[in-house]
């Protein structure tokens, strides 16, 4: 019994420390979202004039998409954060602020 509920705890920790990441994007004009594995997102966009870009992503599907093409291969640029994004997006030098 106790070799059953340890084997349990190691398999659920393993699980659990690599997890299924799975990118997406959406599916043509729709409000569906699937797979860029399964549908060519970013080629729609880049064949449409449309660039894809990203932001604030967090370092641990930052090691993930610099294994895939995907960060090589989309139209656009990877920002550090949205103000950055905006920034060189736009050609604003100011940052901008909502209002409280």
């Amino acid at each position: 019994l106790l070799a059953g509920v340890a084997l349990s705890v190691a398999l659920f920790i393993r699980n659990s420390s690599q997890p299924n990441i799975t990118q997406v994007g959406r599916l043509g004009e729709s409000q569906q979202f699937r797979s860029v594995n399964r549908y060519p997102v970013n080629q729609q966009l880049q064949s449409s004039g449309v660039q894809l870009h990203f932001s604030d992503i967090k370092g641990p599907l930052m090691q993930q998409l610099d294994q895939t093409e995907l960060a090589r291969g989309i139209s656009g640029e990877i920002f550090f954060n949205a103000d950055q994004a905006f920034k060189s997006l736009t050609g604003d030098s100011t940052a901008a602020h909502a209002n409280p």
